[in-house]
């Protein structure tokens, strides 16, 4: 399957963040043995104009959005960045019939019920390296999105959210020996 995976993130407040989330979900999809485009738009000069030329040029099946911020965190000029990731799935929805998904952090902090009550595709949070590559197979499948951990779909008219997955330990960074995430859980932190 034809993947594309757009980082959407284009804030600059301080330092551009890397996709490295994206990365990962990337990698994962490429294993699983997807031919994966990977478009960053955070270094785009011409974002809207560099998705249109990936739509044609790589015709995708699949377009999936990691999208990093709700807003541009300044509370004196708050720009809603969700509204720039609108914008790209309305060109995507324009230029390609793609299935259209979204995750990131955002998404996990939003919750996918929300993003996906507002009709933007399927909503994935938390976990992506693990559940993308199994929507990819659901998608080209069976389209049985009832056993993908942490995915928000629509069945029978209803917004369906299935239970995050949870992984024991952090890919390799050790944050567990440090940090205790149970009392962070507790507190609304997501």
């Amino acid at each position: 399957m034809r993947v594309l995976l757009v980082y959407s993130n284009r804030t600059r407040i301080m330092e551009p963040a890397p996709p490295i989330g994206l990365s990962y979900v990337a990698t994962a999809a490429q294993r699983a043995g997807h031919e994966v485009r990977f478009v960053d738009l955070m270094i785009s000069r011409d974002p809207h104009g560099e998705l249109r030329a990936a739509l044609y040029d790589f015709a995708p099946e699949v377009v999936g959005f990691s999208v990093r911020n709700i807003d541009n965190i300044i509370a004196q000029s708050i720009s809603w960045q969700i509204n720039e990731v609108s914008t790209l799935i309305a060109i995507t929805r324009e230029h390609s019939r793609a299935q259209i998904v979204l995750g990131g952090p955002a998404i996990s902090i939003l919750g996918g019920r929300r993003a996906q009550a507002a009709g933007r595709g399927l909503c994935g949070g938390r976990e992506g390296e693990v559940t993308f590559p199994q929507l990819l197979s659901a998608i080209g499948g069976s389209r049985d999105f009832s056993g993908i951990s942490g995915l928000c779909y629509r069945a029978n008219h209803k917004v369906m959210a299935n239970a995050p997955l949870r992984l024991e330990e952090f890919g390799g960074s050790g944050m567990e020996q440090w940090i205790r995430w149970r009392p962070y859980e507790r507190a609304g932190s997501t």
